[in-house]
C-alpha cells in the first residue's frame, strides 16, 4: 500500500502519472480489510435464449448478447448494412447467462455473502442454486443480493435471466392508466420511457437501434463479516461564508442483521495537503440494511488551499492537482473489541468552480447571467465555456475501453476545450471515464439519464429513479471534474405543455431527482434541465425550489439548444444571442472509411436505400444537399464511387463552415453589450457508430486557440 499513503499530488509533473493513478485506484479501493471480493468476470459464462434458438454458446462478462452471438458466428456484424433491422429478434428475445462459482468453508463460516452487480441490462431475475435471490430493473443502478441460506460450500450455480427490455416496456406502458409520450420511436413496439435503460439504445437521430441486453459491468461475490462498506464518498468543497475548505464524507454500510453495541470509527486524511492531519469520528451504527452517515472535516482557510486547487487544463495549460483521500473504517463490538477494518482510497481534487446567475451589470439588460466562475481565495475568474457533448462511445457499452476514452478526451484537450456535457440520452459513464476527466482537467456537465420524452410517475418508477440517482451521486461524487448536475435533456417544454404533463414532470424531477441530489450532494449546483430557464428560488436551507417556467428558448435565461437547417448557416442575423448554448450543430456524413467497413459498393450513393436507412434525422439527406449548394456545386464525377466520396467530403467541409460561423458568433457576443454569452457546447464529440473524431473538431480547435486566458477587463465580466 505504498502508493495509498504517498504524500505527493497526482499529476504529470510528479512521479505519478495517468497510468499510475488508475493503478492506485484499482489497488487502493478496499485495498485492505476484512471484506473480500471474488470476481465473476471473464469467459466462464454460457448464454442461451429461452426458446432454444440459441443454446449454450460461450459468453463473456462484462458484455452484451449481440457480442456473444457475433463471436459464436450466429449473427453478422450488427453495424453492417441493414442489420439493425435484421437483428430485432435479439431485442425481442429473453436471455439466460449461466456460470458457477466456488466458495470455501472459510468464506461462509461466520461471514455473509452477497452477489454484487455493478451493471445489469436491464430487467433481470437472479437465481442461485435454483432459488430466486433478487430482481433488477435499472441498468443505471448497482445491486447487492443477499446469498444467506442459498450459497453453499463448494460449487454454486448462478443464472442471470434477462427479459426483453422492449417487451417489458410495452407491458409497463399498457398497464399504466394513461398514455405517456416517448416522443422518439425509432424502434417499433417499444416504450423506452418505461424502462430505466440507456434511451439511445432504442435508436436516435444519430444512431442505431439494437436494444442490447447483458451483464454490462462487473459482477462479483463479496464476503464480509457483519458489515460491508458499500460507499465511501469524500468530497472536498469550498464554503464561501466561512472562506474555508472542508471535506464532506459519506460512508455507507450494509448490515444484514442488526448488531448490538456496534461502534464505528472513521478516519480521513489527504496526505500532501493541509488536510493531511487525520480527522476522526466515532459513532454507533443502529439498525440493519444499508446505513449511511455524513461527516464534515475541520475547516482549512481558503488561502492555504490556493496552491492545491484543481484547475481545468485549458485554463492553466498544466496538469491539475489530484490527491489521494485515505479513509479507514474500523468496527468494534462491545465498543472495545476490534473485529473489522477496511481502508479505501479515492482520488480527489480541491475544486472551486460555481455556476453564477445574477443580474447583468448593464441596466438595460433583462434576465440573468449564466456562466461558470473559478475562484481562488482572492480572485474570481469567469470562464468562457468551450466544449462538446458526449454520447455513448459505442452502441455496445462493454466495447468502450479506456484507450478509446483517452483518445477521445485527449482530443478535447487538443481542441482547446474545457468542458464536456454527458448527455442525458446515454449513460452515466463508467468510473475510468471520470478518472480521465479528473486527470486531464476537463470539466463535466453531468445530466441525469432522461431525454426527449415524458416519463411515468407511479411509486415504483419514482423509487427506482431515487435509487438510481442516489447510487450515481455516491459513485461519482468524489470526482472534482464534475461541476454541475442537470436533470434531463430537452424535457422541460413538453413537460410543461399541459397540466397533466406538468404534474408528472414536477413529481419526477423536482420531487425525486432534485431532492435526492440535495440530500446526497450540496457541493455542486443543480440545473433543472437542458435547456432551461432555471429557477425563481433555490434555497436549500428552506428546502424551497421554484422553477422558472416559460419557453426554454428564452435567450435571457439559462441555456438554449439551437438547430437550424433552413436558413443560411453563415447568416448571423438568424443566430440567437443567448447566455449559454449547450447544444448547437450541423450534420455531416461520416468518413468514407467508416462507411466502407459496414456497406457494399451498391450502397455508395447519397440517395441509396442504405444511406436513407442510416439517415434517422427527418429530411436529413435533403438538408445536406441544400447545405452543400449554399457554398459549392454538387459533385459530378463520372466515377460513382468518387462522386460519393466527394459528397461525403463536402458535407464535412460545409459542417465545418457552419459550425465555425456559429461558434464565432457566440465568441463575438463576449464583447457585445447586453448579450453576456459565456459558453458553447457543440453537438457532438462522439460519432455514434464508432469513435472517429469528427473533422469539425480541427476547425473549432483553431478558432478556440485564441480564447485561452482572458481575465477581468475594466471591471467587466470576460473569459478565461
Amino acid at each position: 500500500l505504498d502508493y495509498c499513503t504517498r504524500d505527493a499530488p497526482i499529476n504529470n509533473n510528479s512521479t505519478m502519472g495517468l497510468a499510475t493513478l488508475w493503478l492506485v485506484i484499482l489497488l487502493c479501493a478496499f485495498a485492505a480489510g476484512d471484506q473480500v471480493e471474488i470476481s465473476l468476470n471473464g469467459d466462464s459464462w454460457i448464454l442461451s435464449d429461452t426458446t432454444g434458438r440459441v443454446n449454450k454458446i460461450p459468453a463473456t462478462v462484462p458484455g452484451q448478447v449481440h457480442l456473444d452471438l457475433r463471436r459464436a458466428g450466429i449473427i453478422p456484424d450488427p453495424y453492417s448494412g441493414f442489420n439493425d433491422d435484421a437483428l430485432k429478434w435479439v431485442a425481442y428475445s429473453d436471455w439466460v447467462y449461466t456460470t458457477t462459482f466456488s466458495l470455501a468453508q472459510s468464506d461462509l463460516q461466520g461471514n455473509s455473502a452477497f452477489l454484487k452487480c455493478d451493471g445489469l441490462d436491464t430487467v433481470v431475475h437472479i437465481i442461485v442454486n435454483g432459488d430466486i435471490v433478487g430482481h433488477a430493473n435499472n441498468m443505471h443502478r448497482r445491486y447487492l443480493f443477499d446469498l444467506s441460506g442459498v450459497a453453499i460450500v463448494g460449487v454454486n450455480s448462478l443464472q442471470i435471466m434477462i427479459q426483453s427490455a422492449a417487451n417489458y416496456s410495452v407491458s409497463a406502458a399498457n398497464e399504466y392508466p394513461y398514455f405517456v409520450d416517448p416522443q422518439y420511436l425509432f424502434f417499433p413496439d417499444a416504450m423506452r420511457n418505461f424502462v430505466r435503460k440507456t434511451q439511445s439504445d432504442f435508436g436516435w437521430d444519430w444512431g442505431p437501434y439494437f436494444v442490447p441486453a447483458g451483464i454490462w459491468q462487473n459482477i462479483s461475490v463479496v464476503i464480509f463479516k457483519d458489515a460491508y462498506v458499500s460507499y465511501v464518498v469524500p468530497k472536498p468543497y469550498y464554503n464561501p461564508w466561512a472562506q474555508s475548505y472542508y471535506v464532506s464524507l459519506v460512508v455507507c454500510w450494509v448490515v444484514p442483521v442488526p448488531l448490538n453495541e456496534f461502534l464505528a470509527t472513521i478516519e480521513l486524511s489527504i496526505p500532501g495537503t493541509p488536510f493531511q492531519e487525520t480527522n476522526a469520528w466515532t459513532y454507533q451504527v443502529i439498525g440493519s440494511g444499508e446505513i449511511c452517515n455524513n461527516f464534515t472535516s475541520s475547516p482549512v482557510p481558503a488561502a492555504l488551499l490556493d496552491p492545491y486547487l484543481w484547475w481545468p487544463y485549458a485554463v492553466t495549460r498544466k496538469p491539475p492537482n489530484l490527491y489521494v483521500a485515505m479513509v479507514t473504517m474500523t468496527l468494534y463490538v462491545n465498543a472495545v473489541d476490534k473485529f473489522s477494518t477496511v481502508t479505501t482510497a479515492k482520488a480527489v481534487g480541491f475544486r472551486n468552480v460555481e455556476l453564477v446567475q445574477e443580474t447583468p451589470p448593464d441596466v438595460n439588460a433583462t434576465g440573468l447571467t449564466f456562466y461558470f466562475r473559478l475562484s481562488t481565495s482572492d480572485q474570481a475568474y469567469p470562464l468562457f465555456i468551450k466544449g462538446s457533448n458526449f454520447i455513448p462511445m459505442d452502441a455496445f457499452l462493454s466495447r468502450a475501453t479506456p484507450d478509446i476514452g483517452l483518445r477521445l478526451l485527449t482530443s478535447v484537450i487538443d481542441g482547446n476545450q474545457n468542458m464536456i456535457r454527458v448527455w442525458g440520452g446515454g449513460l452515466y459513464q463508467v468510473d475510468w471515464f471520470y478518472d480521465l476527466c479528473d486527470q486531464l482537467g476537463i470539466m463535466v456537465w453531468q445530466e441525469m439519464m432522461f431525454a426527449c420524452a415524458l416519463y411515468p410517475r407511479d411509486t415504483n418508477f419514482l423509487e427506482n429513479v431515487r435509487g438510481e440517482v442516489t447510487h450515481q451521486v455516491r459513485r461519482l461524487g468524489h470526482h472534482p471534474s464534475i461541476v454541475l448536475w442537470s436533470g434531463n435533456n430537452e424535457n422541460q417544454d413538453e413537460g410543461a405543455s399541459t397540466p397533466q404533463n406538468l404534474v408528472d414532470y414536477s413529481a419526477l424531477y423536482d420531487g425525486v431527482v432534485r431532492t435526492t441530489l440535495w440530500a446526497e450532494d450540496m457541493t455542486r449546483a443543480y440545473w433543472p434541465a437542458s435547456p432551461s430557464n432555471g429557477f425563481l428560488y433555490d434555497d436549500k436551507g428552506l428546502g424551497l425550489y421554484v422553477q422558472r417556467w416559460g419557453p426554454s428558448s428564452d435567450p435571457t435565461y439559462g441555456d438554449v439548444h439551437r438547430y437550424d437547417y433552413s436558413d443560411l448557416c453563415t447568416d448571423v442575423t438568424k443566430f440567437p444571442r443567448p447566455r449559454f448554448t449547450s447544444e448547437f450543430g450541423y450534420q455531416s456524413y461520416p468518413s468514407f472509411s467508416s462507411l466502407q467497413d459496414v456497406s457494399n459498393y451498391s450502397d455508395w450513393s447519397f440517395n441509396s436505400s442504405f444511406m436513407f436507412h442510416r439517415q434517422h434525422h427527418p429530411g436529413g439527406n435533403d438538408q445536406l444537399v441544400m447545405m452543400i449548394q449554399w457554398f459549392f456545386h454538387l459533385p459530378d464525377s463520372s466515377d460513382p464511387v468518387q462522386q460519393f466520396k466527394d459528397f461525403i467530403y463536402l458535407t464535412q467541409v460545409v459542417q465545418g463552415i457552419c459550425m465555425k460561423a456559429e461558434a464565432e458568433h457566440y465568441r463575438r457576443l463576449l464583447s457585445e453589450s447586453g448579450a453576456y454569452t459565456r459558453g458553447t457546447l457543440y453537438w457532438q464529440l462522439v460519432g455514434g457508430l464508432g469513435t472517429r473524431v469528427c473533422t469539425v473538431l480541427y476547425g473549432l480547435a483553431d478558432m478556440e486557440e485564441g480564447l485561452i486566458n482572458v481575465f477581468l477587463i475594466n471591471g467587466l465580466i470576460n473569459a478565461m
